[in-house]
């Protein structure tokens, strides 16, 4: 699902041809995303670990923070910010 949040003048244009253009969002929205997945599924985690050194938070409460304004229709998981935690600390630990 993407963000609603999302917009296309955000994106890195990956390739433009008269009948096709390949947007690349930018990886703090990809993190997002993810983040917004990784709640159902695992296999997310690992790419999270990746980008979260890449993605420029400042912590993991702003990490969480900017998923629900991302995605606002979302109730809020009283763990998450724990799941963020980890996620960073894997990645301290790469």
């Amino acid at each position: 699902m993407d963000p609603p949040t999302i917009r296309e003048d955000d994106c890195q244009i990956l390739r433009d041809h008269p009948r096709l253009r390949v947007l690349g969002a930018p990886l703090r929205q990809v993190f997002l995303m993810k983040l917004f997945a990784a709640r159902s599924r695992t296999r997310d985690v690992s790419d999270l670990v990746s980008l979260w050194p890449r993605c420029g938070f400042e912590s993991p409460q702003q990490a969480v923070t900017e998923m629900y304004e991302t995605f606002p229709h979302e109730d809020e998981d009283p763990h998450l910010v724990t799941f963020v935690a980890s996620i960073a600390e894997h990645s301290a630990g790469r």
